[in-house]
C-alpha cells in the first residue's frame, strides 16, 4: 500500500467522523432546544397555578376578582384597586403568552383564553386604562381580540374549560 493510499482512507475516515459528529450536534441541539421549551412552559404553568392559589386560598381575593371582571365600578376603591393588580397580573401572564407563543406554539389555546377574559366587562374596562403597560404588539392583539366578532358573543360567565 502506497502513501497515496493511506492519505485517501484517512481522509475517508476524516470525513465520515466529521459527519458523524454533525449527526450528533443536530440530535443534541434538536434535544436541548425540547428541553428549553418544555422549561417554559412549565414555569408558564405554574404562574397560572400560582394565580389560581391565589385564588382559591383567599377568598376575599377571588370575590374581588369575580366581581371585578362583571363591573369593577362597583367595586370600594381599596378593592378597585387590588383588582387592577390582578388586572396587571393576568394581563402580563397573557403578555408571555403572546410572545413565547410567537416563537414556540406551545399554548394553542391561549388566544381564546385571552379572548374570554379580556371580553369580561371589567378586565376590558380595565385594559383601556392599564394597556399602555404593555408591548405595542401585545395591545394590538388584545384590541383586536376585543373588537372581534368572537369576543362580541363570549357571554358565558365561565373561563374556557383547563
Amino acid at each position: 500500500m502506497n502513501w497515496d493510499a493511506v492519505a485517501a482512507i484517512a481522509q475517508l475516515v476524516g470525513s465520515i467522523a466529521v459527519v458523524a459528529s454533525l449527526g450528533y450536534l443536530a440530535v443534541q441541539i434538536r434535544r436541548s432546544s425540547r428541553d428549553s421549551q418544555l422549561t417554559i412552559y412549565f414555569s408558564l404553568r405554574s404562574n397560572v397555578q400560582h394565580f389560581r392559589s391565589m385564588l382559591a386560598e383567599n377568598p376575599e381575593l377571588a370575590r374581588i376578582y369575580r366581581e371585578g371582571l362583571a363591573n369593577a365600578e362597583q367595586l370600594s376603591d381599596d378593592d378597585r384597586w387590588r383588582f387592577g393588580a390582578l388586572m396587571q397580573y393576568e394581563y402580563a401572564f397573557f403578555e408571555d403568552y403572546f410572545h413565547l407563543g410567537r416563537e414556540v406554539p406551545l399554548f394553542p389555546r391561549a388566544t381564546d383564553d385571552l379572548r374570554w377574559f379580556a371580553s369580561r366587562p371589567g378586565a376590558r374596562d380595565w385594559w383601556r386604562k392599564g394597556r399602555r403597560l404593555y408591548h405595542p404588539d401585545f395591545q394590538r392583539h388584545v384590541d383586536d381580540l376585543i373588537a372581534s366578532p368572537a369576543a362580541e358573543g363570549s357571554v358565558s360567565s365561565s373561563p374556557p374549560a383547563a
